[in-house]
């Protein structure tokens, strides 16, 4: 299935608002707004994989910029290959947990 990129309609360019999203396509809103919505459901886990340059940081920056710092904690792993044993560590040390 291939998978197509339909961009956001932006606002006139006369106008000094910003446009409805900073990230120009309907995939990145529809992600953002379905783990938003899990997100205030009730105890929440989510990964964000995929390949380079598809929007895996601007989308974590967006959850994190909205979510309640009181209530989430994100954190942020980038590694090609992380092992399971680095994942743990990195993940207890975001945590603050002992190790």
């Amino acid at each position: 299935m291939k998978k197509t990129h339909r961009p956001i309609e932006r606002r006139d360019e006369n106008t000094t608002e910003p446009a409805v999203a900073p990230f120009g396509y309907s995939d990145y809103v529809s992600a953002k707004s379905t783990l938003l919505a899990a997100a205030q459901r009730g105890p929440f886990y989510a990964s964000l994989c995929g390949a380079s340059g598809v929007g895996k940081t601007s989308l974590a920056r967006g959850l994190a910029a909205e979510l309640d710092r009181h209530r989430f904690l994100p954190i942020y792993v980038a590694a090609s290959r992380v092992s399971t044993t680095g994942f743990a560590r990195h993940l207890a040390a975001a945590l603050r947990a002992p190790v």
